[in-house]
Formats: structure tokens, C-alpha cells, sequence
């Protein structure tokens, strides 16, 4: 049976995949191709300056959405999630309650890594990794999708409830 709520719950999961997707492609672009561009770029300058600083910003709102941090398209989803979990009563009012207290453990962790993305020294012997332009060309629409999937989400909850009118009868 087909209920608006159900098509809440699926735009609302569907807001998470594309968080999930967008921390992917961040963690994907950051590991392929690294060693070849290493030997290729020099160990410091301002563009590799300017590339980390558009990745950790990436990474900042992606990390944020995963968390479910308003405006991002991750609030959105958890606050759907969450609103339906809690409108079938019963013991699933313990299972939101458990869930919110992941959601907070879970921000713990991701500001660990923001943390150490902004205040934590480099240790020298690492390796320099620069950041070639091609990465940017899917990590910035898709953080972008993210804040404005957080901000203007009805459009997606329409489709979503359209879907499922069509597929599921």
C-alpha cells in the first residue's frame, strides 16, 4: 500500500544516498591517481593550496550532511526518516531515540576528521598530494547538490511521491 508518508521516506532516503555518494566520490578522487600525480606536481604552491582548501571545503559539507546537519541534504533525510519512525509509535520511539544517539556519535567522529584536516600539523614525512582540476569536476556539483537538496527539497519529495504512485499500485 502506497502512503505520502512512505514517498516522505524515500525522498528522505534518497537525500542520504546522495550524501553518501558525494563522500565516496571524495574519498575515491583523493585515492586514485594519487601516486601518479605526486611525482608530477610540485611539493608546495598556491594552486595545490588553493585545491586542498576546495576539497576540505568539500569534504566540511559532506561530512556535515552524513551527520545531518541543517542545511544539508542529510538533515533532510534523517528528519524524514526520523519523523516516520516515530509517527508508527511503539518500540520504534526507542529505535529514534537510539538513532539520534548514533547521530551524535557520528558527529563526534567526522569532527575528528575535520579537526585534523584544519588543526592538526602535517607530519613531514608525509608525502605531498596535489589535487589535479578533473577531481573537482563531480566532487563540486554534487556538494553543491547537497546544499541545495537541504535547502529545496520539495521538488525531490514530488518526484519521489510520483515515483512510487507509478511503480507501486
Amino acid at each position: 500500500s502506497y502512503s505520502a508518508e512512505t514517498g516522505m521516506e524515500r525522498a528522505g532516503s534518497s537525500m542520504k544516498r546522495v550524501a553518501a555518494v558525494d563522500m565516496m566520490t571524495f574519498l575515491q578522487g583523493a585515492a586514485n591517481g594519487a601516486e601518479a600525480r605526486r611525482a608530477a606536481c610540485p611539493a608546495s604552491g598556491e594552486g595545490d593550496q588553493a585545491g586542498i582548501i576546495g576539497l576540505t571545503r568539500s569534504m566540511i559539507a559532506e561530512t556535515a550532511s552524513l551527520t545531518g546537519l541543517p542545511p544539508f541534504a542529510g538533515f533532510v533525510g534523517k528528519f524524514f526518516l526520523f519523523s516516520a519512525v516515530l509517527k508508527q509509535g511503539g518500540a520504534f520511539g526507542a529505535l529514534a531515540v537510539v538513532a539520534a544517539i548514533n547521530s551524535v556519535i557520528s558527529l563526534y567522529y567526522y569532527a575528528k576528521i575535520v579537526k585534523t584536516m584544519f588543526l592538526d600539523t602535517p607530519n613531514p614525512e608525509d608525502k605531498t598530494v596535489c589535487v589535479a582540476t578533473n577531481n573537482f569536476t563531480l566532487l563540486i556539483p554534487l556538494t553543491v547538490l547537497t546544499i541545495v537538496f537541504g535547502l529545496y527539497f520539495s521538488p525531490l519529495v514530488r518526484y519521489t511521491t510520483q515515483s512510487l504512485r507509478f511503480f507501486v499500485k
